[in-house]
């Protein structure tokens, strides 16, 4: 026998799916909800942000009676914490230091070597042999660049015929190139095996303006899964290519009359959901489990423990199906 609704809000016992779908199938039963200890954070602050005064006076009382029982246990009254947190009693144990070793005082004091003051002469003669070195140097360096723009540009001082006499004719550097021309493969000698950069180009557009035609597209990870049933077996679905359909065998919602098997829903590529009872889905051989996704190029579904969802990935409309409720989405 099904336990009342009421005495379900109230029972200690109800799971938090029960919980959840109590506050979604019967608003007047809000208050009871509030008050139940087993109700978790989230429904509470989401009870909390509906406005209802009914709702707010019961999360009060929940709050007052939370105060009145709860009791801090005193830090030097808990022995057991140190015990947990430190491994050992309260207290600490100060591990030994090691020793340092400290000059002998008694140790005859021995004076610093004495310098020559002469000795400096020595580095003094080697600063100045270094200012040699860095004068030579620079001698090289500008010897080396005019070698090097003479090689280049020619020599300044001889004639225009001494300098053509080392370069080859002009009708050799012709021939030269034109074998260089000749040796080198020519890229479009075989055509029909280069890719053609355009095609790439129209299938990426291509690509993204079906994406920009999506309004509510399914996740990347999403799986393929096209026919599929509810881990209770109560929520059978089918994606095709023209429409979705879900069926709910058993139901404690309003339905249309023609609704004998189940209650069947559907939703077109184009189209609004709608109640459509002239079509059943029969329990399917694959499980779709709480929290995956699936679909396909135009509909995608997704699974959780209080209700499976199904839409249009191009409308964005769909539907909401649960064995206590259905609910519209998207338009």
């Amino acid at each position: 026998m099904t336990q009342d609704p009421a005495a379900q809000a109230a029972d200690p016992n109800t799971s938090h799916a029960q919980l959840y779908e109590l506050v979604r199938a019967r608003p007047d039963l809000r208050p009871v909800v509030a008050e139940n200890p087993n109700t978790y954070p989230a429904l509470l602050e989401w009870l909390g942000g509906l406005g209802d005064p009914q709702v707010d006076a019961a999360l009060a009382r929940r709050g007052s009676d939370f105060e009145q029982h709860t009791a801090v246990l005193p830090m030097e009254n808990r022995p057991e914490f140190d015990q947990q947190v430190f491994g050992s009693d309260a207290g600490y144990a100060l591990a030994q230091q090691p020793a340092y070793a400290y000059d002998d005082p008694h140790t005859p004091y021995v004076p610093g070597a004495v310098y020559d003051p002469e000795e400096d002469a020595t580095p003094r003669r080697k600063r100045g042999g270094a200012g040699v070195l860095v004068f030579l140097l620079a001698l090289l360096t500008i010897g080396a660049l005019a070698a090097t723009y003479f090689l280049l540009m020619g020599s300044p001082f001889g004639d225009d015929d001494a300098t053509g006499a080392g370069e080859p004719p002009a009708e050799s550097i012709e021939e030269e190139d034109t074998q260089g021309q000749q040796e080198a493969p020519s890229p479009e000698e075989d055509p029909e095996e280069s890719p053609a950069p355009e095609d790439n180009g129209e299938e990426e557009e291509t690509q993204e303006d079906e994406g920009l035609d999506l309004e509510r597209p399914a996740p990347d990870d999403a799986l393929s899964i096209t026919e599929f049933s509810s881990p209770t077996g109560n929520i059978n679905c089918q994606l095709s290519e023209g429409d979705v359909l879900c069926t709910v065998a058993d139901f404690e919602f309003d339905a249309p009359e023609e609704c004998d098997n189940g209650v069947t829903f559907r939703v077109s590529g184009e189209g609004s959901a709608t109640i459509d009872c002239s079509s059943s889905v029969a329990s399917q051989g694959q499980q779709l489990q709480y929290g995956e996704v699936t679909g396909n190029a135009d509909f995608a579904c997704e699974g959780n423990e209080f209700f499976f969802e199904c839409w249009s990935q191009r409308t964005g409309e769909g539907f909401e199906v649960a064995r206590e409720y259905y609910e519209f989405t998207g338009g």
